[in-house]
């Protein structure tokens, strides 16, 4: 017997909740069956968004570049070091996303969840798919849960597709305090992995993640390899929490795209992080996100090796009635190895490839939202820079730097 229970709360989450920036739910897959009693029947729970942008650049001298899908999925690209808002001076859908969510009962001990996308969004995620661009880029969630056991011994076993664990902002712009996602959101962490998770909050204090995944942005595996992730939240109170992680495997495709073709490379790749949240009582939350990454191995008979590492901080201050105010500061840094993804004699890292190897960017946000759900405004500014030419927005061949004004509505229903 499946009873169906419809509700307007959105689901948004960073992958550790209790590190975010935000306050926002968890799925129900990184739960502890103990926090609640289980209902006796499934309850069905759907809801979603519509996310609009209209973007200026104030220099007004942008030169698109086409981004090109695993599969030859063209979109166009306006802006550089960004992953999801790509176009200026033109109304885009972001994101329309829909999602699905059944939560295991007592009757019924098991669960779904399905989350199903459009918008640039979607193709920005699954552009390097080694299965396709095309034939994933609907789907950004898809997997079953199991509970195990019960009290501070009960686990969560999810099996199919799953956002990544790691990471201060999630791909829905309105589950972040920015509208734009960050340069360590771009280029230092995974969107998406597809396998096993494990979940569970052996106290009120701890909270653990363990996945064996396929690996980077890889619902098809691209080179035959599994990656592990482990993570661990430890919140010392109300105010304070700390989230350490690591992820280790071969990579290839899924994270360096057509770079490394699906079956032509495995390149050893590891990522350290460290999430740390302040939230005191009041108006203020700060955040901060260190990532370090390494990879070395082969790419079509060369060997190739780089590093990255990135930082960032994050402020958010209710201003009341509605308005917040938020402020982000990054700085990622691609470290070339030996040999290089660009070919023999290219410049750069693994990560940025192109020979930029230092970016830098502030981003200030206005916000409007009478509630969890209805019409989120945003108005943001943001300027990024680059130790190179990197940006497309000279006729000459690039600029160091980039500016760009924002105003979203995000319709959450």
């Amino acid at each position: 017997m499946l009873r169906f229970k419809f509700t307007s709360r959105v689901w948004f989450w960073p992958a550790v909740c209790v590190a975010a920036a935000l306050p926002c739910s968890r799925p129900a897959s990184a739960q502890s069956p103990a926090a609640a009693p289980s209902p006796p029947w499934p309850h069905l729970q759907v809801n979603g968004l519509i996310d609009l942008y209209y973007q200026v650049d104030p220099r007004n001298s942008t030169v698109p570049i086409t981004l090109v899908g695993t599969d030859g999925v063209r979109l166009r690209q306006d802006l550089g070091g960004r992953a999801f808002d790509l176009q200026v001076n033109a109304l885009r859908l972001n994101l329309f996303e829909l999602n699905f969510a059944v939560s295991p009962s007592r009757r019924v001990p098991l669960g779904f969840d399905a989350k199903l996308t459009a918008g640039d969004t979607a193709t920005v995620v699954h552009l390097t798919e080694p299965g396709g661009t095309g034939a994933w880029q609907s789907v950004q969630q898809l997997y079953v849960t199991v509970p195990f056991g019960g009290g501070s011994s009960a686990v969560n076993v999810d099996a199919g597709i799953f956002v990544t664990p790691f990471g201060n902002e999630v791909i829905e712009s309105s589950g972040n305090d920015a509208y734009s996602r960050g340069l360590l959101f771009t280029y230092a962490i995974p969107f998406y992995h597809a396998g096993l998770r494990f979940t569970s909050t052996s106290s009120s204090h701890v909270a653990w993640v363990a996945e064996l995944v396929n690996g980077w942005n890889d619902i098809a595996d691209d080179n035959g390899a599994k990656s592990v992730i482990g993570q661990i939240t430890y919140t010392f109170n109300p105010a304070w929490n700390l989230t350490v992680g690591a992820m280790d495997g071969d990579e290839g495709e899924g994270i360096y795209g057509p770079l490394v073709p699906k079956g032509k490379g495995a390149i050893s790749t590891q990522l350290y992080e460290l999430l740390a949240g302040w939230s005191p009582k009041g108006r203020l939350r700060l955040n901060a996100e260190l990532d370090l990454g390494a990879g070395a191995g082969s790419d079509n008979g060369r060997h190739v090796s780089g590093s990255w590492d990135g930082v960032a901080v994050f402020g958010h201050y209710a201003l009341g009635r509605g308005f917040a105010l938020a402020l982000r500061g990054e700085q990622f840094d691609d470290n070339p190895g030996v040999g290089s993804l660009a070919g023999p004699g290219g410049a750069g890292g693994l990560r940025v490839v192109n020979g930029a190897t230092r970016l830098r960017e502030a981003t200030l946000t206005l916000e409007y939202a009478r509630g969890p759900s209805g019409l989120l405004t945003r108005l943001e500014v943001r300027h990024d820079h680059a130790n190179s030419r990197f940006f497309p927005l000279n006729a000459n061949g690039g600029a160091r730097d980039q500016d760009t004004v924002t105003l979203a509505e995000i319709y959450r229903f």
